[in-house]
């Protein structure tokens, strides 16, 4: 098992070209430069961390940085052995036209990884299969093992970062850590999907067993491109996207009710959505936000609320019924019923993470302590981690374990630490207590 935190080297053969018109500005995303447009159109779609189901991602200062499981390489080094973990961040410095590249958000899925660079485009490793990379190959035309043992810089191997060639202008990805499914929107405001597609989660019309390149995500009333969206979520077998206007919409899959009444035809359920339905809000309020967990859908309202749908068996929607808003959670003193002031949601496979005026909220399963309490009782109404920190900024939920970034770009972990997903040298195979992260370009 790889113990040290170590800078790696990883070339790329495509050309970037800056697709931002000058003079758009940018805002700071932890050090990376990020085009305005992502600040202005999108929240918890743009995060420097990110939870797959063993691993992590973050960015600091333009580089990603990546650690935990790599049976598929979504690691990204492309030198760790498959059948190693790696218990400590190592920085992946990605290079194009002998350029270095700088990326500004990450998002991970069960075995793969996705980053967006600072001009708008989108880089993917890791498991190429069900083509969840997006580089236009079926799994039947990928390369083999021994080919990309041989050269694995090859396309299609997914050992080291390569650039989804057919999208540009990206401001937003999003991926979900017990999905092969990924999706990216774009400065214009369409809404692109790619992976896995048997319960129509690449939203076109739809269902294969897998989407090779990006495609559009229709309408189901117009069977039209799904347009002005300003925040996009990928969960474990559906999608969701908010428009301009603050309406909501949903594809894909339905087995646990997580497209809500979208969910529904003539009064009759439906296994899935292969193409965007809107869903109805509670009454005086838009939406702003969305998140999606394995089976449930989460939409931040724009009285700070949240309003969510789908699975309730594990508590991951905050609320005893579904449809519901999250209830308040324990020890709130805000007054309301409901969770109130939260500015940014995260789901995993079946608890659910909250940022708040108040701090940092979670609610789910909790058998691994990736609520982060110190306990391992699930809870079916919010809590606070027993770490207070003050200024949390993004937070990330794997399938068992939660990630978090404070007002200082530092970033802490907890949970399950199987495959050495927390991201430290640990014995233990769990921690209930928030920890920092350490992240260092030296080699033990």
């Amino acid at each position: 098992m790889y113990k040290g935190s170590m800078s790696l080297k990883v070339l790329a053969s495509v050309s970037v070209g800056v697709m931002w018109v000058a003079g758009c500005g940018g805002a700071e995303v932890n050090g990376g430069s990020v085009p305005a447009q992502v600040k202005q159109r999108v929240t918890s779609a743009v995060s420097p961390v990110a939870a797959g189901r063993y691993h992590g991602l973050a960015v600091r200062n333009g580089s990603v940085w990546s650690w935990g499981h790599n049976v598929y390489y979504q690691l990204g080094d492309g030198t760790t052995p498959k059948t190693e973990d790696r218990t400590l961040p190592a920085q992946l410095q990605v290079q194009s036209g002998g350029l270095p590249v700088s990326f500004a958000s990450v998002a991970a899925g069960e075995y793969h990884s996705m980053a967006l660079d600072s001009t708008g485009h989108v880089w993917t490793w890791g498991a190429p299969t069900t083509g969840r990379l997006g580089l236009g190959l079926k799994t039947t035309e990928l390369p083999s093992e021994l080919t990309c043992n041989a050269d694995p810089t090859l396309l299609g191997c997914g050992r080291l970062p390569a650039q989804v060639p057919s999208l540009s202008n990206v401001v937003a990805i999003s991926a979900h850590g017990y999905s092969s499914l990924s999706m990216a929107l774009k400065s214009t405001g369409e809404v692109y999907a790619w992976g896995f597609n048997t319960s129509g989660q690449s939203g076109n019309g739809t269902t294969s067993t897998e989407t090779p390149s990006p495609v559009q995500v229709l309408r189901e009333d117009t069977s039209q491109p799904l347009t002005d969206v300003v925040a996009i979520a990928a969960g474990g077998v559906h999608g969701a996207a908010v428009r301009a206007d603050g309406s909501l919409w949903v594809w894909g899959g339905n087995g646990a009710g997580q497209l809500g009444e979208a969910g529904y035809v003539n009064g009759t359920k439906v296994s899935y959505r292969t193409k965007a339905v809107q869903v109805s809000l509670p009454v005086g309020t838009t939406a702003v936000d969305v998140s999606a967990g394995l089976q449930v859908t989460l939409a931040l309202l724009s009285d700070g609320t949240v309003y969510g749908f789908g699975s309730t068996t594990s508590g991951q929607l905050g609320t005893s019924t579904s449809p519901g808003r999250v209830s308040a959670g324990s020890g709130s003193t805000s007054g309301s019923p409901y969770l109130t002031g939260v500015s940014r949601l995260a789901s995993g496979h079946s608890h659910s993470l909250a940022v708040t005026s108040s701090g940092l909220w979670g609610w789910g399963t909790n058998s691994s302590y990736q609520l982060g309490v110190g306990s391992t009782l699930s809870r079916f109404t919010p809590v606070q981690p027993v770490v207070v920190i003050p200024g949390w900024s993004y937070v990330a939920g794997g399938e068992d374990f939660s990630m978090a970034m404070d007002g200082n770009g530092d970033v802490w972990t907890w949970g399950s630490n199987n495959h050495g997903k927390l991201g430290r040298i640990t014995a233990a195979t769990s921690n209930g207590t928030p920890t920092q992260l350490s992240f260092s370009t030296s080699t033990p």
